[in-house]
């Protein structure tokens, strides 16, 4: 049952939950593109904010052409 305060994403699982470094492939295609539209950019924030603090850094210079 869902209630007033529920909301539909939190029960779907997105690319970005689902497989991260498919998600940042993604990201880098559609920033490439100027796809901006279609950039989560919620979760591409989050990574900004929390990613270079922590001790696991991906690098994503390797994604890159």
């Amino acid at each position: 049952m869902e209630t007033a305060m529920s909301s539909p994403k939190a029960h779907s699982q997105t690319l970005y939950d689902a497989d991260y470094l498919q998600w940042i492939k993604t990201t880098i295609e559609k920033l490439q593109s100027h796809d901006y539209a279609k950039v989560e950019w919620e979760n591409l924030i989050e990574i900004g904010l929390y990613t270079p603090f922590h001790s696991t850094v991906i690098p994503l210079h390797p994604l890159l052409p």
